[in-house]
């Protein structure tokens, strides 16, 4: 365990994926990808917040959550070293979430299944820091953390980087490209795979 708590013990699982939804909502709201998404700011904010709650608390229960301690960095992660179904009821409740906007965010579900590794793995969903705390190394104490567990196991990793900045920052993590991702009409997202033990 690293001095940034995995919160995955000692609270809820209510709590857990609150303060996970809204980092992650703060910290993509600006990436191209998400203003692909939705367009208008506030439409997009309520947009991506519910869908990400769906995500993350179908994480809660086929993966695992970490929170720093000052809940200002969060790693969401999937374990497809065994089967991971869809989240229950998903496209009703992605319908409810978007609406207008739902076709756009099924053609990225639909990108992101066409390009999903079959090996077994485990599948870093979601990275994100708040944005005033970015730089100060506390998403990487979250991947080192998690990054020992998965070489001792022996279990790759794989992730979609947003653009070509957070693809470099992950190659840094021993995380190669394996493909690209074209969004129609829209920006490029970079698939990436990690071995177990992998360095740079």
């Amino acid at each position: 365990m690293s001095a940034l708590t995995d919160l995955a013990v000692g609270t809820s699982a209510a709590d857990r994926v609150a303060a996970a939804t809204d980092l992650i909502t703060t910290a993509f709201h600006s990436l191209a990808v998400s203003k692909w998404l939705v367009a208008d700011p506030h439409e997009r904010w309520a947009a991506q917040h519910a869908q990400f709650q769906i995500l993350v608390e179908h994480a809660a229960e086929h993966g695992t959550i970490y929170l720093d301690r000052d809940r200002t960095a969060t790693a969401v992660w999937l374990d497809y070293t065994r089967p991971v179904p869809e989240p229950f009821d998903y496209d009703r409740r992605l319908l409810e979430a978007c609406g207008e906007h739902v076709a756009r965010f099924a053609a990225l579900d639909v990108a992101f299944a066409e390009h999903h590794p079959s090996t077994p793995h485990q599948h870093l969903a979601f990275m994100a820091v708040h944005p005033r705390q970015q730089q100060r190394g506390r998403g990487s104490a979250l991947l080192a953390d998690h990054h020992q567990r998965l070489d001792a196991a022996g279990v790759p990793a794989y992730l979609e980087a947003a653009n070509l900045r957070a693809a470099r920052l992950y190659g840094r993590w021993g995380y190669r490209i394996l493909d690209r991702i074209d969004l129609p009409g829209g920006p490029s997202m970079w698939p990436m795979w990690r071995d177990p033990g992998a360095r740079v």
